[in-house]
Order: structure tokens, then sequence, then C-alpha cells
């Protein structure tokens, strides 16, 4: 049996044990409420003091003195006057409420059970929670790469009589989107504003200088020999100035360093062909004066297979081999045919109308005739809309229009190319007016001519 001493020593350290442990976990919960919901002493965000504050608190603090450090950007291009915009227009903002919490999660551990509990010491220094609005900063890199960006270009061919020379590239910069975003988000998790270069990255040309040069030299080989084009028994020579003439450098396909497809290139081979095409014709209709109409029937023509041809020659100048082209026709078909107008049904004489004209004014005789020379015969289908300035086209000297009087700007009568075909383009509306034709758009003379119902 134990002494009475030995219980009474053992029930005092049992007891004074519970006590101390009591008292520990006292002050354990104590300190635990006295910091729940606040930030522990010495916390700072982004160097802001934040300790010893609830939340709310800490949260204000930080709007009221982080923010305000943070909340430009002065980005320099390099060259030019600094770029400022706020972080705002950058689409970046520090998130006070969630840095705040944080801040309070310092010395925080998580328990089983999804308790946590705080414990003395741990990191002092917390990094602001920022947000990014992805769709405003792509907005102001509009800005940024306005002042930034530097287009590259690429090195270009040019022919000089029957030179090909190069004018050499130039390498261009863009903006380093994602760079320049991580060095404005380091300065504001720093609790600093940005202000810096702004990041760029090289864009190589598309045609590099080297490239181009060898590019020149093969097309100086192309156009060094006449290329022969055969239509049966007829050849056809182009010279090495007609080839420089036609010839685009820059326009060349993969592999072929010159093109022919251009106008240029198509008017020559029509004309040097002219002999084998045959162009389709639309029908049309003719009036008789006693206002009977007739149908002109179409035909089918046949012209050069002309896409066929310009690669064909391209082919021919860049593979070194045989320059001889064989040229091809193809059957062409009329956009309007007999079988198109009859059903029309344009049996009869629907609208006339007449105008005089003094035959003594001979170039302004010539250009009357002329206009109706071109529109004559002209088919305008059910539902399409006709222009007559389209179907004219220009009025100059090369067409054949001459020099006669014309209202000019002034509202005075000068010389003027084409004058006269306000006079048939008045009598054609007349005659449109009168047949109950709706008129989409007109232009009146600048001032009333009496002689003119309308």
């Amino acid at each position: 049996m134990a002494s009475p001493l030995a219980w009474y020593r053992r029930h005092v350290w049992a007891a004074s044990t519970a006590l101390v442990c009591a008292v520990l976990a006292a002050a354990f919960l104590a300190l635990q409420a006295a910091v729940a919901g606040r930030v522990p002493a010495g916390v700072r965000v982004a160097g802001v003091d934040v300790g010893s504050l609830d939340e709310g608190a800490a949260a204000a603090v930080l709007a009221r003195r982080l923010a305000p450090a943070v909340a430009t950007v002065t980005l320099r291009p390099g060259k030019g006057e600094p770029l400022v915009l706020t972080l705002a227009q950058m689409g970046v903002r520090v998130d006070v409420a969630a840095s705040a919490r944080r801040a309070a999660a310092c010395g925080r551990h998580r328990l089983v059970g999804g308790l946590s509990v705080w414990l003395p010491g741990g990191r002092r220094e917390v990094e602001p929670v920022v947000r990014v609005d992805a769709a405003r900063y792509r907005e102001a890199l509009g800005a940024v790469r306005a002042a930034v960006d530097v287009p590259p270009r690429d090195a270009r061919l040019t022919l000089v009589g029957d030179l090909v020379s190069v004018l050499p590239a130039r390498e261009g910069r863009e903006v380093d989107a994602g760079a320049l975003l991580t060095r404005v988000l380091a300065a504001v998790r720093a609790g600093r504003a940005y202000a810096g270069p702004v990041p760029v990255r090289p864009v190589p040309p598309g045609l590099s200088t080297a490239a181009a040069e060898e590019r020149a030299r093969a097309a100086a080989a192309c156009l060094a020999q006449p290329l022969v084009l055969r239509y049966r028994d007829t050849a056809v020579t182009l010279t090495r100035d007609d080839l420089v003439a036609i010839a685009d450098i820059a326009g060349g396909a993969a592999g072929v360093p010159l093109s022919f497809h251009n106008e240029r290139a198509r008017r020559l081979l029509h004309r040097l062909f002219a002999f084998a095409e045959q162009p389709p014709r639309d029908a049309t209709v003719a009036v008789s004066r006693e206002g009977q109409v007739t149908v002109v029937p179409s035909r089918s023509g046949r012209v050069l297979d002309m896409e066929r041809l310009l690669d064909d020659m391209e082919a021919a100048v860049a593979g070194g081999g045989l320059r001889t082209v064989h040229v091809a026709l193809v059957p062409a078909y009329p956009r309007l045919s007999t079988a198109d107008v009859e059903a029309m049904g344009l049996a009869a004489l629907g609208s006339q109308f007449t105008t005089a004209f003094d035959p003594g004014n001979e170039a302004r005789a010539r250009n009357i005739a002329l206009a109706a020379g071109i529109v004559d015969g002209t088919v305008v289908e059910p539902g399409e809309t006709f222009s007559l300035n389209a179907a004219l086209g220009p009025r100059t000297v090369n067409r054949g229009f001459d020099y006669a009087p014309v209202i000019a700007a002034d509202h005075v009568l000068r010389q003027g190319v084409g004058g006269g075909v306000c006079q048939y383009a008045t009598t054609l509306f007349n005659a449109v007016f009168f047949a109950g034709l709706p008129v989409v758009e007109r232009h009146p003379h600048a001032f009333y001519i009496d002689h003119y119902p309308v």
C-alpha cells in the first residue's frame, strides 16, 4: 500500500499538469480568438504595414496606400515621348480585399476537418493579389503597339529598263505582350509603378535581302533570251524587250522568280493572236425605222486559254530548257444567247424620243454618234440595272471623243472632251421616262435648257 505522501505527490502532480495544460489551452484559444479575422502583427503587403488590423481595415489601408502607388505605367518606346497609361487602362488592378485575406492567412496552418490554427513565426512580407482583365489588356496593347511596333519590310525587286535591282529588306519589331505584362505585374507585386522600356521582339521580313538577290539573278536569267509562242504553223517571238515589258518581278509563284499574270501581258497576247481569236458575241436587237424589233443572233467564239498560257510562259523562262510554248484556244460562249433574248418577248418598240442637234458642229456631232454607237443594241435583262455612265466608259481622246462645248463646274460653257454626250444622255433619259421604266439615279444639267422637256 502506497504511503500517504506518495499518494499526495502523485495527485498533486496530476492536478498541476492538468492545470498547466488548461492554462496553456486557454492561452492558445485566447490567442486564436485574438488573431481571428485580423492580420498578424508585423505583416506587410508589398511594403505596406497592415499588421494587427482586421481584414476590412487592412483592405482600406491597401486601397489608400498601395493602389495609388502602383496606379500608373510609364512605357518608354525607345524613341519619342514616354507613353503613360493607368493601371486600370491596362486591365490590371490590385484586389485589396483578397490581398487583405492573404495577409490575414499568414501563419495559419490547416488541420484535419477544415480547421486552421495560427502559430507565431512564418513569413512577414506578402505579395498583393493582382487581377488581369485580358480583354482590356489587349485593348491597351493597341495604343502601345501604335507607338512601338515597326512592321518589317520585305526586300523588293524592281525592273528598271532591263536591270533587275534589289531594295534591301528591313527587320521589324513588335511589342512582346507577355513580357510586358510580366514586368508590369512584377512591379505591382513589389509595390511600385512600372516605369521602363517596352519589351519587343524582332519580326523578320517575309523576303530577306539575300533571298531577293538570288531571286533577282534568276529573274535576269529568265529575261535574257527570247520566248517563242507557237500556234499551229505560226510562231510568234517575244523578244527580250517584250518580256521585260510584261514581267512582274515581284509577283512570281513559288519557284518562279517572275510573273506574267498581269493585264500588260494579257493585252499583248490578245493583240499578237488577234488573227486566231474570235471573241463571242452576245445576242442583241435591231430596231427598224418602222419600229420592228429583230433579234441579232449570238455567236460562240474561241479565245486564248490565257491562264494556262501565262503559266506555261513562266515555266518556260524559268525552266532553263527549250523556250517554246504551244498556244491553245478554248471555246468562249456569249453571256446572252439568242434564246435568252427571244424569251424576253421584245416584239415592238416600247418608247422613243428625239432631240435635234447642229450637224455643223462636227466635233459635238461625232461625240453624240460615238456614244449612241457604243450603247446601240444593248439588252437590259429583266431586273437588271443599266448605267449609262458605266456603259459609255471614260470619255477620252484615246477612245475617240473630241473637244466640244460642255457645261463646266462654274456653269459656264467651255471646251471639254465629250461635249454633246449630255444631249445623248438626256434623249435616252426621256425615252426611258416615257416608257414608264424606273430611274434609280440621274444627274440633271446645271441649268435649265428649254428644248429638253424633262
